[in-house]
């Protein structure tokens, strides 16, 4: 019986061990702003992002939040420079534990690199 008792267990866990909440809050499609590029050309990255009910992410710009928002390329050897990300207007308050204003988005925004 026990034995029995220590398999499910054992199933549940696995099942819905990975459920979290986290995983599915920011969704984003990303697309280029042409098909053809040629070397020295500017390439332009544009993240349409999705941002759930309850959820933000933090502005791009360091000066506006404590952990600001990044695109992480795996492989920068492809890039000789990455510029600022250009985001749309943040919302934003006053954080009393920090005392600064601290910018944020929330629902739908466009990233543009």
């Amino acid at each position: 019986m026990i034995k029995i008792l220590i398999s499910h267990l054992l199933f549940f866990t696995f099942l819905f061990g990975n459920i979290n909440p986290f995983d599915d809050c920011v969704n984003f499609t990303s697309k280029l702003d042409r098909d053809k590029y040629f070397i020295g050309e500017n390439l332009y990255l544009t993240l349409d992002v999705n941002i759930k009910d309850g959820y933000h992410i933090y502005s791009t710009n360091p000066e506006k939040s404590l952990a600001s928002s990044y695109i992480d390329f795996k492989d920068s050897t492809i890039f000789s420079i990455i510029g600022i990300i250009n985001e749309p207007i943040t919302n934003s308050y006053y954080d009393e534990n920090f005392k600064q204003q601290i910018h944020y988005h929330k629902d739908n925004i466009q990233f543009v690199q």
